[in-house]
């Protein structure tokens, strides 16, 4: 079948969707991967792990105000379409976690000096914050599956959230779930490449120290992008229940597909970057990997609108 007009609309939304998607989902691995960063520093003597930590804050609280913007319009276009009781209903499970993300990532990212000596309780923190993140994006996912399909009702009549947030173990919300997490971790560490070319010149830290910060940004962005591509296989183990010839129509398996192919097309670059003699001159390679980053997730969003156009 080929492509509609239908379809260049969807391509036109899924793209600014994907673009948000990746901030957002970066934004909550910021202080996870800043944490880890931390404890590396720590175990091995790697002044320039934490370093590269340190410098990443400020950006990740540039992210958590865009994140409560893109938030904030999400759910008004879900109470939009849905009515105040789904959001009702999901508004503890969701703002809670992500209400503790915003206040443990601030407390993070300001209270440096504070904790020089306690690195490994700093590390904790911003591990908690990104894993209270992670916990609201679960919730979240749930609430966005509730919005655009049959929503389990309760002894009351309204949605059962209990349902909703504890799905069966084969159901296709947890390869969903692992798929956000490490698109989340190869979104924050490409973003901090971006974030270490824009510094550059006002942080003169050294040319060993951007060396070492950008191959380690890299490393982490090929790692979590070729194990979320990994993960697509028990995406398509999940959906069993879909018959094979929706799945393999060209208007939901080609998009899928080739984002698959720019993903690990991103990952191998930055993978080359991670590798590099010279990564700070690699402009060109990171630009091109962020690009098929988003493309990639561009390619998920296009397929995902596709198939709920076709089946509701």
């Amino acid at each position: 079948m080929p492509f509609s007009t239908a379809d260049m609309l969807l391509a036109a939304n899924a793209l600014p969707l994907s673009f948000n998607l990746i901030l957002c989902l970066a934004a909550v691995a910021l202080p996870a991967m800043a944490g880890i960063n931390e404890l590396s520093a720590h175990s091995r003597r790697q002044v320039f792990a934490r370093r590269s930590a340190q410098q990443t804050s400020p950006l990740g609280l540039v992210l958590i105000g865009y994140t409560s913007l893109v938030a904030g319009g999400a759910a008004y276009m879900i109470a939009t379409r849905s009515g105040g009781d789904l959001l009702e209903a999901f508004a503890l499970p969701a703002l809670a976690p992500l209400g503790a993300w915003i206040l443990l990532a601030v407390i993070h990212a300001v209270t440096w000096k504070s904790t020089k000596g306690q690195p490994v309780a700093h590390a904790f923190l911003g591990l908690l914050a990104g894993a209270s993140g992670l916990v609201g994006v679960h919730a979240v996912a749930a609430l966005a599956r509730a919005s655009l399909g049959p929503v389990h009702a309760g002894s009351d009549g309204g949605p059962d959230v209990g349902i909703l947030l504890a799905p069966a173990i084969a159901d296709a919300h947890w390869p969903i779930l692992a798929h956000l997490t490490l698109v989340a971790f190869a979104g924050a560490a490409a973003i901090s490449i971006i974030w270490l070319f824009l510094r550059r010149n006002k942080d003169d830290w050294g040319r060993d120290y951007y060396v070492f910060a950008m191959r380690l940004a890299s490393s982490r962005a090929s790692l979590a992008l070729f194990a979320a591509i990994c993960v697509q296989g028990w995406l398509v183990a999940s959906l069993k229940n879909v018959p094979p010839a929706i799945l393999m129509r060209n208007d939901i398996g080609l998009p899928w597909a080739a984002g698959l192919v720019l993903g690990a097309v991103a990952a191998w670059l930055f993978f080359r970057l991670s590798r590099s003699e010279h990564p700070m001159r690699g402009k060109a390679s990171a630009a091109a990997a962020i690009v098929c980053l988003w493309l990639m997730v561009a390619g998920e969003i296009f397929s995902l609108l596709r198939y709920l156009l076709l089946m509701f």
